[in-house]
């Protein structure tokens, strides 16, 4: 009998990047760090668990020396938070901070062609203004 492989359900792919974050919900900000990121989300650990509520929407701001400091600015909801782990789902992010997100995962992602159609999909489907 041979065995499958599990289906793969992202339609983003996940890399790791070092990069500082902050988060901003309900007027106060928090520094983290960024675990991961793909172009429709990302995990961030913060030096403490904090007790957000799952659904709330944020921005979460990035700021990578691989790119000269510049910002990656998203809105995001909080999906998920396990401890000091928070995942956060990309509602929208400004061209710009798109473009920026994309030199970044270009640095670390193995697929180029790969990230061009995620890209694309990421701007045909999601609110990037």
């Amino acid at each position: 009998m041979l065995q499958s492989e599990p289906l793969e359900k992202r339609r983003f792919h996940r890399v790791s990047v070092d990069c500082d974050v902050v988060l901003v919900i309900n007027d106060h900000s928090y520094q983290g760090s960024l675990v991961d990121v793909s172009l429709k989300g990302l995990m961030i650990v913060f030096d403490k668990a904090w007790s957000f509520g799952i659904g709330a929407n944020a921005i979460v701001q990035l700021i990578s020396a691989d790119l000269d400091d510049q910002k990656i600015t998203m809105h995001v909801e909080l999906v998920r938070i396990n401890g000091r782990h928070m995942a956060c789902e990309c509602i929208s992010v400004d061209f710009k901070s798109a473009k920026r997100l994309k030199q970044l995962m270009a640095l670390k992602h193995s697929d180029p062609e790969l990230l061009n159609r995620e890209f694309s999909t990421l701007i045909d489907h999601f609110d990037i203004n």
